[in-house]
């Protein structure tokens, strides 16, 4: 059995969002309030930071937005890394 840490566990991904940067994102989290914009008017790209702090890789990484107005909002991923190792970091925009 691999040894991921001092307790003997099996070494996991563990992912942490900040939003915004530097800020954290809850576990359990579903949204983000990302402020008032006035209608047909547009605001400046915010972006949010995914960090693997575990001990293995982070992989199958995706942005998906939902939800009512989810046409509201653009997202840009493009050049977002889907997997991290262990103390990785990769960035999107909303």
């Amino acid at each position: 059995m691999e040894k991921g840490n001092k307790k003997g566990e099996m070494p996991a991904p563990e992912i942490h969002v900040e939003w915004p940067e530097g800020g954290t994102l809850e576990d359990g989290m579903v949204g983000i309030d990302m402020g008032s914009v006035d209608v047909d008017a547009t605001s400046t790209w915010q972006s949010v930071v995914i960090w693997n702090a575990g001990t293995a890789n982070l992989t199958g990484l995706a942005v998906t937005k939902d939800g009512d107005h989810a046409e509201d909002f653009g997202v840009s991923s493009g050049k977002m890394n889907t997997t991290l190792a262990p103390g990785e970091r990769t960035m999107f925009w909303v």
